[in-house]
C-alpha cells in the first residue's frame, strides 16, 4: 500500500476531535499509542478506509466515529 493511502495520526495527539478526518481518502489509519479517545464522526464517510490500527491506550470510541466507512474490514490492536 502506498504511503499516501496510509494516514498516521501524529504521535502527540491524545484525542481526535469530532469530524476531524471526515471524508478522508486514505485506506489505512495508524493511531498512536497515547491516544485515548476518538470523537463522534471523526472518520465519517472515509469510504476507502479498510484497515485501522488501534492503540492499547484507546478507551473510548464515540458513536458514529467510523460511520460510512464501507471498506472497513480489518482492525489491529
Amino acid at each position: 500500500m502506498s504511503e499516501e493511502k496510509v494516514f498516521r495520526v501524529p504521535e502527540d495527539i491524545v484525542e481526535i476531535e469530532p469530524e476531524a478526518y471526515a471524508g478522508g481518502a486514505f485506506e489505512e489509519v495508524i493511531l498512536p499509542e497515547g491516544l485515548f479517545r476518538i470523537g463522534e464522526a471523526a472518520f465519517l464517510e472515509c469510504e476507502n478506509l479498510s484497515r485501522i490500527h488501534l492503540p492499547k491506550s484507546l478507551s473510548e470510541i464515540a458513536d458514529g466515529a467510523f460511520y460510512g466507512c464501507c471498506s472497513q474490514n480489518e482492525e489491529s490492536i
